[in-house]
């Protein structure tokens, strides 16, 4: 894992929740919120996977409004194209 900003290269800890690609390099830890340098966003960045994670006392309502802000944000400041996707029990993966 090569943290955020540099700085010296970090091995997640035994039972550590972590995002790693297949060749085993972790580009998140920490239950997934300390992105790394890896997968940072950078004006040469094509495409992008930003995750909104809402926890109760949070609604479903206000989730869904929080990532269409979001994806309005991202469309007028980045010009991006945006799809969301809502994942849930009934729902927990999709397909790009």
């Amino acid at each position: 894992y090569h943290p955020l900003g540099g700085g010296t290269p970090e091995s997640p800890l035994a039972g550590e929740i972590i995002l790693a690609d297949d060749s085993g390099t972790a580009f998140c830890r920490a239950w997934c919120w300390r992105n790394s340098e890896t997968t940072k966003i950078q004006e040469s960045t094509k495409r992008a996977l930003v995750n909104l994670d809402i926890l109760p006392p949070a609604s479903s309502e206000e989730g869904e409004a929080a990532a269409a802000f979001a994806a309005d944000c991202m469309r007028e400041y980045c010009g991006a194209t945006v799809a969301v996707h809502r994942l849930c029990a009934a729902a927990p993966s999709f397909s790009l």
